[in-house]
C-alpha cells in the first residue's frame, strides 16, 4: 500500500517516510534506499525540507552497507543545513556508531546539540548518545541519556515516551 502511494506520488514526503520506516522494520534494507530513489531531485524540493530528505537518504546508504558513502553525503548535508537537520545529524551520527566511532559521536552531538535541543527530534540525538555511553561500557550515563530522552518525549513529544521508550530499550538490547 506504502509503496503503491510512493510510486503514484513520488513527492509525497510523508509516503516515503512511512514506507522507509516499513522497510526498515521489515529488513528490506534495498527498498529504505529504493524509496528515496524513486523521490524527485532533492532541488526540486522546498529548502526547508531540503535536510529532511537529505537525512532519508542518507539513511537509505546506510541500511544497505554504503557507510562511507553515507558518511560522505552526511557531512556535506551537515554544511549545507549548517547544522539545522536533525535527520541529517542523526543519520551522521548513525554512520559513527557502526564504526564504533564513539568519540566523533560525542563530539559531533555536543556542537549541534543547542540547535536542537528544544525540539521533539532531539530524541533521535539522544538515542545516539546513549548508544555512545553504552559502547564506551558508561552505563550510568546511557541511564542519564535514557532518563533525559523520557522526559524530552513526555514534554515535546506530546507524550510519545510510551511509544519511545521499548524502541530505544530495544535497540540498545540488540
Amino acid at each position: 500500500l506504502l509503496e503503491s502511494a510512493v510510486m503514484e506520488n513520488p513527492g509525497d514526503l510523508l509516503a516515503i517516510r512511512l514506507a522507509q520506516d516499513a522497510y526498515m522494520a521489515c529488513g528490506s534494507s534495498d527498498n529504505v534506499l529504493g524509496c528515496m530513489i524513486r523521490h524527485p531531485t532533492i532541488a526540486e524540493t522546498p529548502a526547508h525540507l531540503n535536510g529532511f530528505l537529505r537525512g532519508l537518504m542518507i539513511m537509505g546508504h546506510v541500511e544497505t552497507g554504503r557507510v562511507h558513502t553515507a558518511e560522505d553525503e552526511a557531512e556535506r548535508a551537515l554544511e549545507l543545513t549548517r547544522g539545522q537537520s536533525c535527520w541529517v545529524l542523526h543519520a551522521l551520527l548513525n554512520c559513527y556508531q557502526i564504526q564504533c566511532r564513539s568519540s566523533e559521536m560525542y563530539a559531533k552531538f555536543n556542537e549541534y546539540e543547542k540547535k536542537h535541543e528544544e525540539t521533539g527530534a532531539m530524541c533521535h540525538l539522544l538515542f545516539n548518545q546513549g548508544s555512545a555511553h553504552i559502547m564506551r561500557g558508561n552505563y550510568s550515563g546511557a541511564f542519564k541519556t535514557f532518563i533525559q530522552l523520557l522526559e524530552l518525549a513526555e514534554t515535546k513529544v506530546d507524550g510519545q515516551a510510551k511509544l519511545l521508550s521499548p524502541a530505544w530499550v530495544n535497540a540498545v538490547l540488540l
